[in-house]
């Protein structure tokens, strides 16, 4: 459970058929109060796993009288609604995948920074990250990298990092890219893992500076998303606006026709007129119950659902050349 500390693990539905096929027998999945943040952070997710709503359904009957149903690995090759085939796209496996990703900035991942040699006289720390955003049901929304630069005086023992502006981190990647093509002399092993030993405390400076500019990109990226669901919701009310208009038109004009039928000539046009005039009224009100529901529906669809997330692109060391051996 949450509160014990205990990892939560797949429990077997059958432990026979587990330990003779565990890729095909099915596994049930934790509840979400077993999970780390709870419904909150795993209730959309876990959505995933349950048979479809129905028409009207609400959402918190649904997820009260439905249980998520049990999970298999390999593909049953048969439709069966009574299991979920876990696969690298499934909103489920995508979520567990981003929260090994998230540790990327620690430990084992920064032993692994590159480090380059650089004709600048300071030394550089370029910290790369993935900011993404996702909606309802795990719908990823908006990717894009992130570049946090800081610079540190190489003499300077206590490595005190100073964050760069746009501007200085333009020219730092472009110093990245300019040292990458002239092929610079390898940067001295020693040095190398002096650099990376101390990256763990250098990520740790820049923490508060990475969140801060992932908010700031979140909240743009989220006034971006709404600008387009309006564009989205406004262009599809315009579409049954316009369809509404020609079929009131073609309405009006044909209503003098079914009087001048009605008094007995011509009985097959005067059914299908009378066809039509029933098309147009379900059709008219299909879109009035359109215009009412779906431009909410479209937004929700651009929302933003859960907490953004930040996940590890990569670490990388410019080291001045002239700075020889003093790390």
């Amino acid at each position: 459970a949450q509160g014990s500390g205990a990892t939560p693990q797949l429990k077997p539905r059958d432990p026979a058929a587990a330990e003779a096929d565990p890729e095909r027998a099915e596994w049930i999945f934790p509840a979400a109060d077993e999970l780390p943040g709870g419904e909150q952070s795993w209730g959309d997710v876990l959505d995933a796993l349950r048979r479809p709503r129905r028409p009207g359904e609400k959402l918190w009957e649904w997820r009260r009288t439905t249980s998520p149903q049990p999970v298999v690995f390999k593909d049953p090759k048969e439709v069966n609604a009574d299991r979920v085939h876990l696969h690298l796209e499934h909103p489920l496996v995508q979520r567990l995948l981003n929260r090994f990703l998230v540790r990327g900035f620690q430990g084992e991942e920064l032993s692994r920074a590159a480090v380059i040699a650089t004709h600048d006289d300071t030394a550089k720390l370029i910290l790369l990250a993935r900011l993404s955003l996702y909606g309802h049901g795990a719908a990823r929304l908006h990717d894009e990298v992130l570049e946090l630069v800081a610079e540190w005086d190489p003499a300077d023992p206590a490595r005190r990092l100073r964050v760069l502006n746009a501007t200085k981190t333009d020219m730092a990647l472009a110093d990245l890219e300019t040292s990458l093509r002239e092929r610079l002399p390898a940067v001295d092993e020693t040095i190398q893992h002096q650099l990376r030993a101390g990256l763990p405390a250098d990520v740790a400076q820049l923490k508060d500076r990475l969140e801060s500019l992932a908010a700031d990109r979140a909240e743009r990226a989220k006034g971006q998303l709404s600008k387009r669901a309006d564009d989205e919701a406004n262009a599809f009310v315009k579409v049954l606006q316009e369809q509404r208009e020609r079929i009131l038109k073609t309405r009006t004009k044909h209503d003098s026709e079914f009087e001048q039928l009605a008094f007995g000539f011509a009985d097959q046009e005067l059914r299908q007129l009378r066809d039509n005039r029933s098309y147009w009224d379900k059709r008219l009100a299909r879109i009035e119950r359109d215009l009412e529901l779906e431009p909410a529906a479209i937004r929700r669809t651009f929302e933003v659902a859960t907490a953004p997330r930040i996940e590890p692109a990569g670490a990388i060391v410019l080291w001045p050349l002239q700075a020889g051996g003093q790390a």
